[in-house]
Order: C-alpha cells, then structure tokens, then sequence
C-alpha cells in the first residue's frame, strides 16, 4: 500500500502538482485523498523523504525537496525496463505474440 502512495505522489510531482519548496497537505489531508490512514501516509511520506524526495519541517510538515522531480524521473526511467518491458517481453512470447503483432498492438514499429 504504501509504495502505491509513494508511486501516486511521485506522478504528483512529475505532473507539477507541486513545485520544488511547495508545503504538501497535512497528513489528515493526504490520507483521506488515499483512503488510508494518518499512519499509512506518515509511512509512505517518510520512505518519500528517506528517499530525498521530500523535507520534513518541524511544526510545518512536509514539503518538496530540490530536484524532487528530477530523481523519481530518474528512478522511473532506470526501473523502466526491468519493471514493465521485461514483464512485457516475458509475456509476449510465453502468450506466443509475434513481433508484428504486437508492433500492431502497440500502434509503433519495434526493430
């Protein structure tokens, strides 16, 4: 659940929900957006500042960290391949899919 709430925030911050310094909602806030709990999204906001994502202010609350979206854009794109096209490839061929067919699929043309 959590990681879901971090993978959520992190569209948040690629779509400029935020910017760089933005105060993000209380946690009250976040969590009913999530429909979780204060503890599941005080977890969630945490592996998000481990992960130098976000900065934690004491008697503010959390806001964006500089270069936030920056590095879940480079996460995302070091875990692309293994996370969805590897999936992807495997299922193809154990589905038996052609390359043609799923250049069609995917409306591109692979090489």
């Amino acid at each position: 659940m959590r990681s879901s709430i971090v993978e959520h925030m992190g569209d948040a911050l690629l779509a400029e929900r935020w910017a760089e310094g933005d105060r993000l909602p209380s946690i009250a806030v976040l969590s009913c957006e999530h429909s979780v709990s204060k503890t599941t999204m005080s977890h969630a906001l945490r592996l998000m500042r481990e992960d130098g994502l976000l900065l934690s202010l004491r008697g503010i609350g959390y806001c964006v960290a500089p270069g936030a979206a920056a590095r879940v854009r480079n996460t995302r794109r070091r875990l692309l391949v293994p996370k969805y096209v590897t999936p992807l490839l495997n299922e193809k061929r154990w589905i038996g899919i052609s390359d043609g067919e799923l250049e069609l699929m995917l409306g591109v043309r692979t090489y």
